[in-house]
């Protein structure tokens, strides 16, 4: 173990010291054989591009892949590892409420070998508004509501709908869930820390308040995100291994070795990926067949440490210990980078989540 340590911390430094390197040195050059100073300057950023493209191939192909290890939970994940599987999800009418409850069946099914100590709910904010309350706030949430009753008494009490009011946002003028999809998180993590926050309190319909405040474990997906089968154990087994616990520094600051959270590899969907030309032409392979799309990531592989993309598996008690209070409110737009760095991302190659692709230009670029 300890020369394949000092092989990947040489090729760590390698990779920095090339990455900075390359395009500087190709830009002079530039600038040399054209005589041109502004040349030289306006090609670094591109070059950068080139180099960092080179360099990612080169260093994945040659770097051995880190697989974390992992418990087998043979009889499903324990009570100690209880997980919560949500969707978030800006409810925008009824259908779009019931349809994404209406996923949640199909994410049961296929995770059945995680057994009875996970729940599934869909994490959604209502629209903004001019006032606190909208008069389609009753359909939408009633339409969820009633699915998830049909869920439960078909499958046991495990599907639920976590919401929560409006709250005045000044800077905008408007009533809107409070920090959107980081908020919501949030307020969950607080919610099963018993550290509520009275202006920013999830509601829970479909379980037991107090069954919600043992959930350690939130597997967090987008509404276009869907769980391989078996991924939801396979990520529980990852958090639960003793190596990988995280371990949080004397002052809360963040987390110093093992991780608060997993990023599984993330596999195109099938359908979306064949659905137009465009996404034909630009989304790559579809599907999750591991022996033909078995991957690693170049950070987790060189340095031990992912990236986190906003998709995956959140320790939520230590997200609220070391993040309470660090985002500001009303700054930060992708906040999956800030707690990918600050929790430690462990990036899982033999695990998948399966995500959708923009069927269109002007998709792409709206996501």
């Amino acid at each position: 173990a300890a020369p394949l340590q000092k092989a990947r911390k040489r090729a760590a430094a390698a990779y920095l010291i090339l990455d900075v390197a390359l395009p500087l040195l190709l830009s002079a050059l530039l600038g040399v054989l054209f005589k041109s100073v502004l040349l030289g300057l306006g090609a670094i950023l591109p070059l950068y591009e080139v180099t960092r493209s080179f360099l990612l191939y080169f260093f994945a192909r040659h770097v051995p892949l880190q697989y974390l290890p992992a418990l087998e939970l043979k009889d499903g994940i324990p009570a100690e590892g209880m997980t919560l599987v949500v969707i978030a999800l800006l409810a925008a009418d009824q259908k779009q409420a019931e349809k994404h409850v209406a996923l949640l069946e199909e994410y049961y099914l296929a995770n059945r070998t995680a057994g009875d100590n996970v729940l599934y709910g869909v994490l959604a904010d209502l629209p903004d508004s001019k006032t606190p309350e909208s008069e389609m706030d009753a359909a939408i949430l009633g339409a969820a509501k009633a699915k998830v009753d049909e869920l439960n008494a078909r499958y046991g009490v495990r599907f639920a709908v976590v919401y929560r009011n409006r709250r005045l946002n000044e800077r905008d003028g408007i009533y809107m869930a409070y920090e959107r999809k980081r908020g919501a998180i949030a307020s969950l993590a607080a919610f099963v820390s018993d550290d509520d926050d009275a202006d920013n309190l999830p509601i829970v319909y479909g379980i037991e308040e107090e069954r919600l405040r043992g959930v350690r474990y939130l597997v967090a997906l987008d509404a276009d995100t869907a769980p391989a089968p078996d991924s939801v154990r396979s990520m529980a087994g990852a958090m639960l291994h003793p190596l990988n616990r995280a371990v949080v520094a004397e002052d809360g600051s963040c987390v110093i070795d093992g991780y608060g959270i997993f990023q599984p590899r993330i596999a195109l969907d099938l359908i979306a990926a064949n659905a137009t030309l465009f996404s034909r032409i630009f989304a790559g392979q579809g599907g999750t067949d591991p022996y033909f799309s078995a991957s690693g990531d170049i950070y987790q592989n060189l340095f031990g440490d992912s990236i986190f993309i906003g998709k995956g598996m959140i320790d939520l008690r230590t997200m609220h210990r070391v993040l309470k209070g660090k985002i500001a409110d009303n700054r930060v737009l992708s906040h999956d980078l800030l707690e990918g760095s600050f929790l430690r991302t462990g990036y899982l190659t033999d695990t998948a989540l399966t995500d959708g692709f923009p069927s269109s230009v002007r998709s792409f670029y709206k996501r």
